[in-house]
């Protein structure tokens, strides 16, 4: 009788483990993205004013303030809709066809470098798809520009992105990396330009990323983008005591919003923004209205903190990239004109 009792014991103990092992490791609502994208995802509403754009002497110097937040000046900006979080890995996908990100799965990435030729993608119990509601990083600004077009015109909006008169990115010509010389080629991509008045998706300026952040027209007075407390808003790393990132992305929208009701902007991923970025050039001094940057350089502006820097997640912080640099702490939001 014991023996039966065993047996018995033992086939349901075996079905359980069967039935754990081939159960998919993730929802179907992971791997569901509807055929409108837009359907899946929220745009807030920024109505325009003015603010008072850069960092404070006064402030206390935790995190530090640098010359090139400097000086405070006001900015006037027309209203616009911003996504109420960053690009996640799933939309990125669905619009681009393919996910380069470190942080594709489980606790840390799969990936062994973020270009495709040497990448390896492991999807052991489809681990891979537990990525898809992060944010979606190694980006570069290049992709993030070609992602709005490619958006926009699955939309059926007018992209706002054009290279030699074209606003369709297979049409551009090939962007390719030269090893030998680390220099990428096809340099007249830095040439793109941008149509303000098209209604399709587009980078942020940068004036528009730090508005967003502090609220808008709320002028929320805070040191992060909707609190004091960095633990309220932000995935980060200060030391082993100080952090709750654990040194790598997690789901958007996790923590709390700001005023506006939008999140991570103070930490998760920096995100890409459409102007150059100059260090001989600090901010102007006099007011400004629709700023667009510097009309030229080298470097692009990103914004907003990442799970590894705690001192960059304060909303006047401001930090550069090449374009065609992609990390994986740094991806990226889109808005579009509130028309």
């Amino acid at each position: 009788m014991k023996r039966r009792i065993f047996f018995i014991l033992f086939l349901i103990f075996f079905s359980l483990v069967i039935a754990r092992d081939t159960k998919p490791q993730y929802s179907d609502s992971d791997l569901v993205i509807s055929k409108t994208l837009t359907s899946g995802v929220n745009f807030v509403y920024v109505e325009g004013g003015t603010f008072t754009m850069g960092s404070i002497d006064d402030e206390p110097l935790d995190p530090f303030n640098y010359d090139y937040e400097k000086p405070l000046h006001d900015v006037t900006l027309d209203s616009f809709k911003m996504l109420s979080t960053e690009v996640t890995q799933g939309l990125f996908e669905a619009v681009m066809g393919y996910n380069e990100s470190y942080f594709t799965g489980g606790s840390m990435g799969w990936k062994t470098h973020p270009k495709p030729e040497y990448a390896v993608k492991i999807k052991y119990n489809n681990a891979y798809y537990k990525g898809l509601s992060k944010p979606v990083e190694c980006v570069t600004w290049f992709e993030a520009v070609i992602f709005c077009n490619k958006w926009s015109m699955m939309e059926g909006r007018t992209p706002c992105y054009s290279l030699n008169g074209s606003v369709n990115p297979d049409d551009w010509e090939s962007l390719e990396y030269h090893d030998p010389e680390k220099v990428w080629l096809g340099t007249n991509w830095d040439c793109i330009e941008c149509n303000w008045e098209a209604d399709g998706f587009r980078l942020p300026t940068e004036a528009e990323w730090e508005y967003a952040a502090r609220g808008g027209k709320h002028k929320s007075p805070y040191k992060y983008s909707g609190s004091d407390n960095i633990s309220e808003v932000a995935w980060y790393y200060m030391n082993i005591f100080r952090q709750n990132s654990w040194d790598k992305t997690h789901k958007v929208a996790a923590k709390k919003p700001n005023a506006l009701g939008i999140y991570d902007m103070s930490g998760n991923v920096r995100e890409w923004c459409w102007d150059w970025f100059n260090f001989r050039f600090p901010y102007p001094e006099t007011p400004q209205t629709n700023p667009t940057g510097p009309e030229e350089g080298r470097l692009r502006v990103n914004r907003g903190g990442d799970y590894g820097e705690w001192f960059c997640c304060k909303v006047s912080a401001r930090w550069e990239d090449l374009p065609s640099n992609g990390f994986n702490c740094l991806g990226f939001r889109v808005v579009c004109n509130a028309n």
